[in-house]
């Protein structure tokens, strides 16, 4: 497992020292912006697609995003009464209280996927893509937007949820794949190759992207962080977990979606912290601390699943 492990973690270190060191003057910020535009954009579409042409959809395609559902739903429960009787006990601000709330809630797909991939291949590619695109990011641009609204004492539009939903061209890939599959349609095996090679390119970018977020002089919180981390890590995926046994989802399978569920804090809740004017720093310490977490606790559920 940690041989899987060891190349992530040395790219994602890579993103941290270029972030510390900015090579050519190219700040961690400018870099991080142009990557998320080409993965977003480009890479992610492609593979993608290329992906899910090509896999064998069974039952996984409703069971993983349903446990995936079900551990976000979890994870904003129990973060949201934790959190809330914090802040009556000490305080905490509302705008503190959303961040730790995202931070708790939701799993980082391009972490996940990259280890997933490392240790059961295109399987595991697979499975953490029906994870991250059929759960993560509708749930993300869903409920994320609508929590993230509340803690900043906003409004709620929810025709810009469906607009900000449509133009997220992973999803495209998502809806093409499908769409090929049910027409019937024969996509020349030449054609998927290039698209998978092509695609992976973008894999290595997004733990670099990750890199590149780390906010290790936050880590100071780690009173307020800890019970993030351990909601993130430990008891929305258990709940996940528990519903796809119900499910009677295969072990391969149900492996594949834990790893994923336990994965560590999105990147793109900074940009919800930012859009919202939560506290951003205080949520790029909880990304920092479960990456790290997730490092350590991925092998246990390799282990024990």
């Amino acid at each position: 497992m940690y041989d899987a492990l060891i190349p992530v973690a040395l790219t994602m270190l890579a993103g941290y020292v270029w972030q510390r060191v900015e090579p050519g003057g190219l700040d961690a910020q400018t870099v991080a912006n142009v990557l998320n535009q080409l993965l977003l954009r480009l890479f992610a579409p492609v593979l993608i697609f290329a992906v899910l042409v090509r896999a064998e959809l069974g039952m996984e395609v409703v069971a993983i995003p349903v446990a995936g559902v079900a551990s976000i739903l979890a994870g904003v429960g129990f973060s949201v009464l934790f959190y809330g009787y914090l802040g009556r006990k000490i305080n905490l601000s509302r705008q503190r209280q959303g961040s730790l709330v995202l931070a708790s809630s939701f799993a980082n797909g391009s972490l996940a996927l990259p280890v997933c991939m490392a240790l059961f291949g295109e399987a595991g590619m697979k499975g953490a893509m029906l994870f991250d695109l059929l759960a993560t990011v509708p749930m993300i641009w869903t409920l994320g937007v609508m929590i993230a609204i509340w803690y900043s004492g906003g409004s709620l539009a929810p025709g810009g949820l469906g607009r900000e939903m449509l133009r997220l061209p992973p999803l495209w890939g998502v809806a093409a794949a499908l769409l090929v599959k049910a027409l019937g349609i024969e996509v020349p095996e030449v054609a998927l190759d290039a698209g998978w090679n092509f695609g992976q390119a973008g894999i290595p970018l997004m733990v670099f992207i990750i890199g590149l977020s780390l906010r290790i002089d936050q880590l100071r919180h780690v009173g307020l962080l800890a019970p993030a981390l351990a909601i993130r890590l430990l008891v929305a995926p258990a709940v996940g977990l528990l519903v796809g046994w119900v499910l009677s989802v295969d072990t391969q399978t149900l492996t594949i979606t834990a790893l994923a569920m336990a994965s560590a804090s999105p990147a793109v809740g900074i940009l919800l912290t930012y859009r919202y004017e939560l506290d951003a720093p205080l949520y790029g310490a909880a990304l920092s601390l479960s990456m790290v977490g997730y490092m350590v606790i991925a092998p246990l559920y390799l282990m024990f699943l």
